[in-house]
């Protein structure tokens, strides 16, 4: 639309005597934006979706670096994998309350920013956390390499026997 199409609109509208006519005008112009829009969005519902993909396994080393009773951060997906007295088993290492890092503490973890708190078993024992932390898929390979499973959360309690 050309800068001078506005004006040429108001010059019309002022020429034209009666109400009605100005007013079927308008009505005409509306539609013309309302149907380009419903234009637009059929278009964009018409592409095939975006397809996230959300099967992530990722490697957190070697099962000799975890020894019983370590505990191991993997900083690029932020979750902590424990080595504890039934087996191997990983929890995510954000807070459930806003999503903040946790820091590993000697008695579980804590939040920095907000005070939250959770036992070793990911457990929410303080703060403003709604519900502890998730629990994720880890497994062996025949290599010894430990994995996590991103896209399996797991039932808190499961763990991998080793």
């Amino acid at each position: 639309m050309r800068a001078g199409a506005v004006f040429d609109i108001v010059a019309l509208m002022e020429t034209r005597s009666d109400r009605r006519g100005a007013l079927l005008l308008l009505g005409r112009g509306l539609a013309g934006v309302a149907l380009s829009g419903g234009v637009v969005l059929a278009a964009r519902f018409a592409q095939p979706p975006r397809v996230v993909d959300r099967s992530r396994r990722v490697s957190a080393g070697s099962l000799a670096a975890l020894p019983p009773g370590a505990s191991l951060h993997v900083p690029d997906v932020d979750v902590y994998v424990l080595h504890g007295p039934r087996g191997l088993f990983a929890l995510s290492g954000k807070c459930t309350h806003l999503g903040c890092s946790l820091l590993r503490q000697a008695e579980g973890f804590s939040c920095p920013c907000h005070g939250a708190r959770f036992d070793d078993l990911g457990r929410a024992i303080s703060g403003p956390a709604p519900r502890g932390l998730t629990w994720y898929g880890a497994r062996v390979d025949g290599q010894g390499q430990v994995w996590i499973y991103l896209d399996r959360p797991v039932e808190p309690g499961t763990t991998t026997r080793i």
